[in-house]
């Protein structure tokens, strides 16, 4: 009987496996895939504030009606709001 009918017979397999990494590498693999995830995260919150800051410009026009300024003015006052806005 050759070594491979042997092994299938006894359900046992001798051969070792070799591991993905070797064990020096494992922490660097680690470190790795840490930044990456930090660096995906990064470029997500980039261009997310990105998107943010060109809606919060769209949004922030200045009023260039003066009725409507000065009913914001009065109605500021009216709730005691003393800044000026705008």
């Amino acid at each position: 009987m050759n070594n491979t009918a042997a092994t299938a017979a006894n359900g046992s397999n001798t051969a070792k496996h070799q591991p993905l990494l070797p064990a020096g590498d494992m922490p660097d693999a680690v470190l790795l895939v840490w930044l990456s995830g930090i660096m995906i995260s990064l470029i997500y919150q980039g261009i997310a504030y990105c998107l943010f800051i060109r809606r919060v410009k769209r949004w922030g026009a200045p009023e260039s009606d003066p009725d409507i300024t000065t009913l914001l003015r009065e109605q500021a006052m009216k709730v005691g709001v003393h800044h000026p806005s705008g």
